[in-house]
């Protein structure tokens, strides 16, 4: 996330990109650092997710998505059971009311990432006055494919075109 912090604040100096429009889209492990992104950034005008992991941290640890035991620098952290504020300070589904709108798609016969959190984060958005929109597709997997992957692509490119062209 802080790489992607430092990549939109770089844009101005990026002769091909308008720093005035600026959208983020992440997949599973990169869902959560678009998320993360998203809630810090002043800048970000909408953030699509699909197939992201929890906006909790305490659940990816707990889960070994992608912060659990042996992730590099986790050890200085501790376990949410050890350290439970720094957990929830770090998780991005308590701060959706600083997100820009985000567009949250999921496979409901995903097999790595389960689609309750993405109703999770969607139900916390609306919770947190956030703008929301989730969309499941019932067949899709982790990776979206054929007509799953072209309507999310139509969707997505809607959305996008709503919120930041």
């Amino acid at each position: 996330a802080e790489d992607v912090l430092h990549l939109i604040a770089s844009l101005p100096n990026v002769e091909q990109a308008d720093p005035r429009r600026v959208g983020l889209w992440g997949h599973s492990m990169g869902g959560a650092i678009a998320l993360k992104a998203a809630v810090v950034s002043k800048t970000a005008d909408a953030v699509v997710l699909f197939g992201s992991v929890s906006g909790d941290e305490r659940v990816n640890y707990e889960n070994g998505m992608g912060n659990g035991p042996g992730v590099y620098g986790i050890e200085l952290l501790g376990s949410p059971r050890s350290n439970p504020l720094v957990y929830k300070r770090m998780s991005p589904i308590r701060y959706l009311q600083y997100s820009p709108p985000m567009s949250i798609h999921h496979g409901e016969a995903d097999s790595i990432v389960p689609v309750d959190w993405s109703k999770e984060l969607y139900a916390a958005a609306l919770e947190q006055g956030a703008s929301a929109e989730l969309f499941l597709y019932p067949k899709g997997g982790h990776t979206l494919r054929g007509e799953d992957w072209e309507l999310a692509m139509e969707r997505t490119l809607a959305f996008l075109d709503q919120h930041v062209k």
